[in-house]
């Protein structure tokens, strides 16, 4: 079935390119989209009764709309499955076929006016998972032992709305902990589509750990470790949001560390590097720092772990999102 449509979707986007009808074009693409993701939601095994019927009713009229506009013929349905014609006299197949002509005209123009009102269509919504994993910190005239703390901050709310994932270097910038150089990255999940059209940053913080002061002479007890505040580093999720989006695999970027002018305002760093501050911090004299790589993961995480076994079997850290998440599957337990 699915072999027999490859040629006719051909000839139809062929005989759509020729006649220059832009619209359906996209029209058509954007349904074929709709039904992948859709087709995942219902094979995910997470939704109520209530959402399933949603589900199957949005796939049976986006197929009827796609038959209607390829030339096929509509298929009879009763409770969203195919009917065997031979099994069913014609007055009732003829009865069928009227009540699902009119159901699809009602969807249709039903979605239209949602679309109007809502700016799409309602459906299920589908979770967001943003894998970080630091690759290096080559900032390293600082010499000492190290903690990085990411998080994800809105700036527009201004609240980190996430968990925090630390990982700990030693003064040369490598892990702490050899046994785990390979976990170093974090998900941090259940990020919706609300979410990703706040004005999110990826903050992360460097804190190090010894001298009480960089210039302090080396003279004196060596026990003696301080944990104070260096340096901060901010991503805009914006300007990387479309392309970790299109792509399937990690995607490297480079974070400039900025060290804070005053300590009393390090609460407030990156909410001044992100505003363009400058008088409240000192820009590094390099353009090295963090590297981090980031990958965008969809999904329940039942399915992002059979999609992605490889990111799991290297002790990936699990960052929640703080509070609850938009959708609570029945089953699932969330932290309060």
């Amino acid at each position: 079935m699915q072999e027999s449509l490859i040629p006719l979707l051909k000839s139809f986007f062929f005989s759509v390119y020729q006649k220059h009808k832009v619209d359906l074009f996209y029209k058509v693409r954007h349904v074929m989209m709709e039904l992948i993701d859709l087709r995942r939601q219902l094979l995910s095994g997470h939704l109520t009764q209530d959402q399933s019927r949603d589900v199957k009713r949005h796939i049976t009229v986006r197929l009827d709309w796609g038959n209607e506009h390829l030339g096929l013929d509509l298929v009879p349905r009763k409770e969203f499955e195919m009917v065997d014609e031979d099994q069913i006299s014609v007055s009732d197949l003829y009865k069928m076929h009227l009540s699902s002509r009119h159901s699809l005209q009602q969807s249709t123009t039903q979605g239209e006016n949602s679309r109007q009102r809502h700016g799409e269509p309602c459906r299920v919504p589908v979770p967001h998972h943003l894998l970080v994993n630091l690759k290096s910190f080559t900032y390293n005239s600082i010499g000492e032992d190290t903690d990085i703390f990411f998080s994800l901050y809105d700036l527009r709310e201004g609240k980190t709305i996430s968990e925090k994932f630390m990982v700990r270097l030693n003064k040369s910038g490598g892990p702490k902990n050899p046994e785990k150089v390979d976990r170093l990255c974090a998900l941090f999940t259940d990020l919706s589509n609300k979410d990703m059209k706040r004005d999110l940053y990826i903050v992360s913080q460097v804190i190090r750990t010894g001298r009480m002061l960089l210039n302090d002479s080396k003279k004196g007890p060596a026990h003696v470790q301080y944990r104070r505040p260096y340096g901060c580093a901010v991503l805009a999720m914006s300007d990387v949001l479309q392309i970790i989006s299109e792509l399937k695999e990690e995607k490297d970027f480079v974070l400039k560390v900025y060290t804070c002018n005053n300590e009393n305002e390090w609460y407030q760093i990156h909410e001044n590097i992100i505003r363009k501050s400058s008088t409240k911090y000192t820009a590094p004299s390099t353009n090295y720092g963090l590297i981090i790589s980031l990958q965008l993961l969809r999904g329940d995480m039942d399915q992002v772990r059979r999609e992605n076994p490889l990111i799991f079997s290297r002790g990936v850290a699990i960052t929640r999102k703080l509070g609850f998440p938009d959708v609570i599957m029945p089953g699932e337990s969330h932290p309060t």
